[in-house]
C-alpha cells in the first residue's frame, strides 16, 4: 500500500551533539512524495495428514510495519537540495539519530529513519540553477519496527487534495 502524502514538506530533526532541523524540498510536479508500508509478518502453514480430507492453514501474525518514505526528484533538483541530502547522509554517518516528519504539519506523525539508498544516481543534462537530471531518488525506511501506521483518513469533501494538479494522476484522499 502507498499514498501520496500530500503538498506540504517534510522535516528531518537530527539529533546528535546539536539538535538541527533540516526541511526537505518538495518533490516536482513528475516526482512523487511516497510513503509505502511492508507488514513484517510470522506466516507458518500447518497441514494435516489425513490423506482423504487434506487441509492446509496458514497462521500469521503481523509483528509490525517498516515505512519507507520515498522523495523523487525526477524533473529537476536544485544544487542546494542535492547538498540538504548529501548533509544528511554525512550526519548519518556520523553517527546521528534522524527524525523524519512527512508532513510538518501532522507534527505528531514522527519516525525514526536511516537513509535506504543503495546508490544514488544524478545525471546531469544541462547545467544552471536548475539543472535537468534523470531521476534523483532519496529514500528513507524505518529504523525499527512501527505497530501503528498513525494514520487519519480524512473523509470531508474539504479534506480532499490534487497535489500536482494532473489530470490523469488519480485522486487522493488526504491521509495523514
Amino acid at each position: 500500500m502507498s499514498i501520496v502524502l500530500g503538498i506540504d514538506h517534510a522535516r528531518v530533526v537530527v539529533s546528535g551533539t546539536v539538535e538541527t532541523i533540516i526541511d526537505l524540498p518538495l518533490t516536482n510536479s513528475n516526482g512523487r512524495q511516497i510513503e509505502d508500508y511492508v507488514p513484517i509478518t510470522i506466516r507458518h502453514e500447518v497441514q494435516n495428514l489425513n490423506f482423504s480430507n487434506p487441509q492446509i492453514n496458514t497462521l500469521e501474525v503481523v509483528l509490525g510495519y517498516k515505512i519507507g518514505f520515498t522523495f523523487s526528484h525526477s524533473d529537476f533538483i536544485q544544487g542546494s537540495n542535492v547538498e540538504v541530502f548529501n548533509s544528511i547522509l554525512k550526519l548519518h554517518k556520523a553517527g546521528a539519530t534522524l527524525t523524519l516528519i512527512p508532513r510538518i504539519d501532522q507534527d505528531w506523525r514522527q519516525f525514526e529513519v536511516i537513509p535506504d539508498n543503495q546508490t544514488l544516481s544524478l545525471g546531469i543534462n544541462s547545467g544552471g540553477y536548475d539543472a535537468m537530471n534523470n531521476g534523483w531518488v532519496f529514500r528513507f525506511i524505518t529504523k525499527n519496527l512501527e505497530s501503528d501506521l498513525k494514520l487519519q483518513v480524512a473523509v470531508a469533501e474539504e479534506d480532499r487534495n490534487y497535489p500536482y494538479g494532473d489530470e490523469n494522476f488519480e485522486e487522493v484522499l488526504y491521509a495523514v
